[in-house]
Order: C-alpha cells, then structure tokens, then sequence
C-alpha cells in the first residue's frame, strides 16, 4: 500500500527553519532515547505538531502517522512520547528564537 501525505511539500520548507542539531536536542533532552516506532527526531517533531494543531488528538494523529508513513504509534504511546518530550520542545523553540533575534523585519 502506498503512503500519502498531503502535507509533506508545506513540511519540507518548515523543516527548513528548524535546527540542524535536532537529532542531537531531542537525544539530550530524552525525548529520543532509541529510534523504534519514530525513525528520528524530525518525525517526532512532526508527529508532536500533529497532535497540538487545532482539532487534533492524540488518536488522530497516531492515524495519521501511520497513513503517511512516519510510524506506527498508538494514541498512548504517542501521549507518552508527549509527557517526555517538554525539554525537547523548549529547546527547538529557544533555537529558533535565538536564530531569530538578529533577523531584522522591515516594514
């Protein structure tokens, strides 16, 4: 059976922003200890956004992850994943914010 994911182009230039060392953030951070139901890092981001988009779940998303391709995880173990992945998300997001700080905007 094939794998369609609808959103893998708006994906990869998302990605695009993230740090470099994400594999490194989310080992360090024990939200990553071994790579079995969700190949790397950038997955598991991926899979984390899905479940905290609007209208999403945990269900949802363990479905959807499945159907695109991305691992197979049940709803509870993607909860789990959720419950220890704080420091993982913290620090992606201070990364892109120090990444941001010397961007200047104009108007």
């Amino acid at each position: 059976m094939d794998t369609i994911d609808p959103t893998s182009e708006l994906w990869n230039y998302a990605s695009s922003f993230l740090p470099p060392d994400l594999d490194r953030l989310a080992l360090e951070s024990g939200a990553l200890r071994r790579c079995r139901k969700v190949g790397n890092a950038t997955e598991l981001l991926r899979l984390l956004l899905c479940c905290v988009q609007p209208g999403g779940s945990f269900r949802t998303a363990s479905a959807w992850s499945a159907s695109a391709g991305l691992g197979r995880l049940s709803a509870e173990g993607l909860f789990y994943r959720m419950k220890i992945s704080e420091g993982f998300l913290a620090a992606v997001l201070g990364s892109l914010v120090l990444s941001w700080r010397n961007v200047s905007f104009q108007r």
